[in-house]
């Protein structure tokens, strides 16, 4: 008869540590997997390489180094249409350039485009979670440097995918 009740509390504690052994199993992985979807949609190659290609025609229909300079005075921009129509980004030929810019913004599906200094990321997404998400994951380096050379182009785009890239000075 002893032996038996110590069978049962035996089998009580067993079951309680397999259970909380499984349950914290199940919340760790749920989590690393809703992570890794979220962070699926970040800096993709496609992403990256739509992100280039809004770069190389900031370089050619403008002078990089006066949005720069411009920029200098804001933590962050956000280039849309009105942005570059208001002259902030002055566009060189503006009849090939802007009917360039709005075809490529419309292809590769963009939807906001932000200009930024490289260690100082400063963005009113308009409580847009997953854009603020992607902003805490970018790698801003050391923060103690202050570096005027070093800036960066964010874009979201309309299937939710994120990506950054460098842009520099030209000399």
């Amino acid at each position: 008869m002893k032996d038996k009740g110590f069978i049962l509390v035996e089998t009580i504690i067993v079951s309680t540590i397999i259970s909380v052994f499984l349950i914290s199993t199940f919340t760790f992985t749920s989590m690393t997997i809703k992570k890794y979807e979220q962070r699926q949609k970040y800096d993709q190659i496609d992403s990256v390489y739509s992100l280039n290609s809004i770069k190389m025609f900031l370089y050619k229909y403008t002078d990089i180094n006066s949005v720069l300079d411009k920029l200098d005075n804001f933590v962050t921009i956000e280039l849309t249409d009105n942005d570059i129509k208001d002259n902030f980004i002055e566009i060189i030929d503006k009849s090939e350039g802007i009917d360039f810019y709005n075809d490529l913004k419309n292809e590769i599906g963009l939807t906001n485009l932000y200009l930024s200094q490289y260690a100082n990321i400063n963005i009113d997404n308009n409580n847009d979670l997953q854009f603020e998400d992607y902003i805490k994951t970018i790698d801003i380096g050391d923060s103690n440097i202050s570096n005027k050379t070093d800036y960066r182009l964010i874009g979201k785009f309309k299937n939710n995918n994120y990506a950054t890239i460098n842009i520099y000075r030209v000399d």
